[in-house]
């Protein structure tokens, strides 16, 4: 995040370039008949708009996957990192806002929503299984066939046949 000292000092420069703008406009207005003052005090709001975005009040720092898990896991969202790089490589994860090297990086918004609609998502499902165990009704007893089943292992030896001994017969 970005410390509040220059958090006040990125507001001071755009409290300045908008106050710079608004005089530089007024001359204008007031000196309208000389072209450079009119000229100036046209570009002095684009100017004032390019200072603003060259010091990037507006962007957010970006995550890597192991940070945006982080974070989610903070917001109270159980997450874990393998279950983040698995849905990144179905392609059913956040959308990247980048690529630095050979790491994705996400900006938190993203993130959060993207949990969100999973969230929601598992809400639905659940909600659907409910529904269709509701109107399935069990099976009856009776229209069950019950079958055997098959004993594991080794199949019994087989014995052979006794044969009758004469001579123990006698």
């Amino acid at each position: 995040m970005i410390p509040d000292r220059i958090r006040a000092a990125i507001r001071a420069l755009f409290f300045l370039a908008i106050l710079g703008a608004a005089v530089a406009a007024v001359v204008g207005i007031i000196a309208s008949h000389t072209h450079h003052i009119a000229f100036a005090a046209s570009h002095a709001a684009d100017i004032a708009v390019a200072m603003v975005a060259a010091v990037g009040v507006a962007r957010r720092p970006l995550l890597t996957r192991k940070h945006g898990v982080d974070r989610l896991r903070e917001v109270g969202i159980p997450i874990t990192l393998s279950t983040m790089n698995k849905h990144c490589a179905a392609g059913t994860g956040p959308e990247p806002a980048g690529v630095f090297g050979s790491r994705d990086l996400y900006e938190e918004d993203e993130l959060l929503r993207w949990a969100q609609a999973r969230i929601e998502a598992g809400k639905a499902a659940r909600a659907a299984v409910k529904a269709n165990k509701a109107a399935d009704s069990p099976p009856a007893v009776a229209d069950t066939e019950i079958t055997p089943r098959r004993k594991r292992g080794r199949p019994p030896r087989k014995t052979a046949p006794e044969v009758a001994n004469p001579a123990a017969a006698s």
